[in-house]
């Protein structure tokens, strides 16, 4: 028999009512004090059989089968299969697990329990060519039901560039080797750009290597967390490596843009401030690519200290910078950040065939090899639940393990929740220092306040955007 499943009700900024239904995926508008009471009632008594059968409320629960919904019954086996036909879409190296720096929020830091701490160790040139070739051997078979398979090699580390031979060679070697079947192979590394010199850049230009630098902001607000192994700030470092960057494009005519800057947020500032700064900067100002905040999970980061104030703080700031500031830049740097975090509202539909809203299918998706050889879902899960290894390639019993993790998460917690379609949680969520996965109930509790406020912004600022097109 289907459960009922209560519908979110909620208010934009311009005081107008509506109600998200999790079961249809559809939001509507409430136009009077008689629907949203009727939204009301529905939520405090649990079910809709007092609802009066000519009301609007009842009339859009016949039309849209709003409210009830029952348990899901997957084959996890065929979801895999399928998969598989389509190729991996990325491999990611951790070319390095040493950095020279000691960022206070990074996730290899004493603040996440559950990661592994920075350590000296490399990845050697006899793994990393394996995992290449594994990568791209299975992308060629997968050319047969999937012509238009795009691989995509990233670098990670620790700091990649402490391993930058590695990179090169791995890189030479995929040209050389592959790009015969694909046509191009599309690569990037993420960097906190304190290693760049001339060679290093030029190459990475004459590669096409998306480049992306850790920048979080001008001044203090990068060196209050991106320190070096003496606790110094490294701002002016970075900041005279990207002038480099620059310069050495200019010298290319041909060659514009090839790095991009990445920011990560603490809410220990005014994140106002922080973007006005960022995109008044006639260095940096143009390159912010995004935007994105310290990992919330599984850390003692934020103790001592009220985060959901500081979030609500940091919502209001961003609405006021949306709605007020027409710099180019800050516009550009917001509307990234609203993309980024409201995407999910606006693609919902397109979630309603994974196994869980927030998941990839380990492995397929992404394919993540650590220094030492084994293969993870990605990088931001810990090294504690592996899904295979260079010498095994990856094995499917594991990876239906993750998925079978979430299937009966759904079974038993999800489908009575009123966020389900719009819950990004992942596996890393659920990760603890053990070999399974563990469910937390604290970290749903923290989904459902954030997705309710996220549908409060999403249709404000789809308000606003009606409002300047009429």
């Amino acid at each position: 028999m289907p459960n009922f499943i209560k519908p979110i009700l909620f208010r934009t900024k311009n005081n107008i009512s509506y109600f998200y239904d999790d079961v249809s995926q559809q939001v509507f508008h409430l136009s009077t004090k008689k629907e949203i009471s009727d939204i009301k009632m529905i939520i405090s008594e649990g079910n809709t059989d007092s609802l009066v059968e000519n009301s609007r409320i009842f009339k859009l629960k016949e039309r849209y089968n709003l409210f009830y919904r029952s348990k899901a019954y997957l084959d996890l086996d065929n979801i895999i299969t399928n998969k598989k036909k389509k190729g991996i879409r990325q491999l990611t190296l951790e070319v390095t697990a040493n950095c020279n720096l000691r960022c206070k929020y990074c996730i290899f830091s004493d603040y996440y329990s559950n990661t592994r701490k920075i350590l000296t160790e490399n990845m050697s040139e006899v793994i990393a060519i394996k995992a290449v070739d594994y990568f791209f051997s299975y992308n060629i078979e997968a050319l047969k039901s999937n012509p238009v398979v795009s691989p995509v090699i990233t670098f990670y580390g620790g700091e990649p560039l402490l391993n930058f031979k590695l990179i090169k060679k791995v890189i030479d070697y995929s040209n050389e080797n592959y790009k015969k079947y694909f046509g191009d192979i599309i690569y990037s590394i993420t960097t906190n750009g304190t290693l760049l010199d001339n060679y290093i850049i030029n190459y990475l230009i004459d590669n096409d290597v998306a480049t992306y630098i850790s920048l979080d902001g001008i001044g203090e607000a990068h060196d209050r967390n991106r320190v070096n192994i003496n606790n110094q700030g490294t701002f002016l470092k970075v900041i005279e490596k990207i002038k480099l960057f620059i310069e050495l494009e200019k010298q290319r005519e041909y060659v514009k843009n090839k790095f991009h800057i990445l920011c990560v947020y603490d809410f220990k500032d005014s994140i106002l401030k922080r973007i006005v700064k960022l995109s008044s900067n006639n260095i940096v100002g143009s390159r912010v690519k995004r935007i994105s905040f310290v990992d919330q999970e599984n850390t003692t980061f934020f103790k001592h200290f009220d985060f959901n104030k500081a979030a609500i703080n940091s919502s209001r700031d961003l609405w006021c910078l949306y709605t007020k500031y027409k710099n180019e830049n800050v516009r550009r740097i917001v509307e990234t950040l609203y993309s980024e975090y409201l995407l999910i509202m606006s693609n919902r539909i397109l979630h309603q065939t994974k196994v869980t809203k927030g998941c990839c299918i380990p492995g397929y998706d992404k394919l993540y090899v650590s220094f030492d050889g084994k293969f993870h879902a990605c990088e931001k899960c810990n090294n504690h639940h592996p899904i295979g290894s260079i010498e095994t390639g990856i094995e499917y019993s594991k990876v239906k393990e993750h998925l079978q993790f979430f299937y009966e998460l759904h079974n038993t917690k999800c489908y009575l929740c009123e966020i389900s379609n719009l819950c990004d949680v992942c596996y890393k969520h659920f990760e603890t220092n053990g070999s399974e996965l563990s469910y937390d109930e604290d970290i749903c509790n923290r989904q459902k306040i954030k997705h309710k406020g996220l549908l409060s912004l999403y249709y404000s600022k789809k308000e606003i955007d009606l409002e300047c097109r009429l």
